[in-house]
Parts: C-alpha cells; sequence; structure tokens
C-alpha cells in the first residue's frame, strides 16, 4: 500500500475568504479570514503557490480525527 491524500483536511482558499480591510488587531496575517462553516477545523492545506494542496500520508499515519468510511 503507497502513500494516500487524507480528504479531511479542507484547502487553505476554499476555507477562508479575502478581508475587505486589515485589522492590525487580527492574529493571522491580515489578509484572509476563515468562513464560518469551517470554524474548528484542525487543520487546513496549502502550498507555496496556492495553485493545489494536499496533505500526502503513509499507511501508517494516525489521525484523531479519523472515521471510517461506510
Amino acid at each position: 500500500m503507497g502513500m494516500g491524500e487524507c480528504t479531511n483536511v479542507p484547502k487553505f482558499f476554499d476555507a477562508t475568504d479575502d478581508l475587505d480591510e486589515f485589522d492590525p488587531e487580527d492574529s493571522g496575517d491580515g489578509a484572509r479570514t476563515l468562513k464560518a462553516e469551517f470554524v474548528g477545523v484542525k487543520a487546513l492545506a496549502l502550498d507555496g503557490t496556492g495553485y493545489r494542496a494536499a496533505l500526502i500520508t503513509a499507511p501508517d499515519f494516525g489521525c484523531v480525527s479519523f472515521e471510517p468510511r461506510n
């Protein structure tokens, strides 16, 4: 069994929106805000270009959020 893609980790640009204006009190970089439906996620995937992102795992990778498929 080879490497596989975790489908439980949303992509950064799918889970965030642009801010209307910069807020210096924002704890992030001031560029994006998390969408309401993604509040509580434990991880986001982002590559250096923002083009494609995925979490690739080995078969023995353990995730505390794992839920078996039915």
